[in-house]
């Protein structure tokens, strides 16, 4: 299968699956194929008992192409890596609404009647 064929969506790795366990079996999911099963590239000497998982992981079918230990390999660390990426920019993302929610909360807090609590202070005393 052509590359130009299947998705070139962003797959990343599913709860359960690691950096640690594709390495170890020497598999590596790749993109999505047009028939909707995940293309799992193989090295040689892979352990192919993992494909059942990697389909279970994924919720649907596994396809598979060959590879060399050294492209498997590569694979892994761009697919893990971007995992953790994403994974990190789904926690700064949540961090920075909750600081949004923060600063509106303080703003909502100080502002009575327009007035800081500084200003509020000083006019109070006249």
């Amino acid at each position: 299968m052509a590359d130009s064929q299947v998705s070139t969506g962003e797959l990343t790795l599913p709860e359960g699956l690691t950096r640690a366990y594709l390495l170890h079996h020497r598999i590596c999911p790749k993109a999505r194929a047009p028939d909707g099963s995940v293309i799992v590239v193989v090295s040689p000497n892979a352990l192919l008992e993992g494909l059942d998982d990697i389909g279970y992981a994924y919720r649907c079918a596994v396809t598979v192409q060959e590879a060399s230990d050294e492209e498997v390999e590569r694979l892994i660390e761009r697919l893990a890596t971007r995992s953790e990426r994403l994974f990190e920019l789904g926690r700064v993302e949540v961090s920075e609404d909750e600081f949004a929610t923060d600063v509106r909360d303080l703003a909502r807090a100080s502002s009575g009647a327009g007035r800081t609590p500084t200003t509020a202070h000083r006019q109070d005393r006249r």
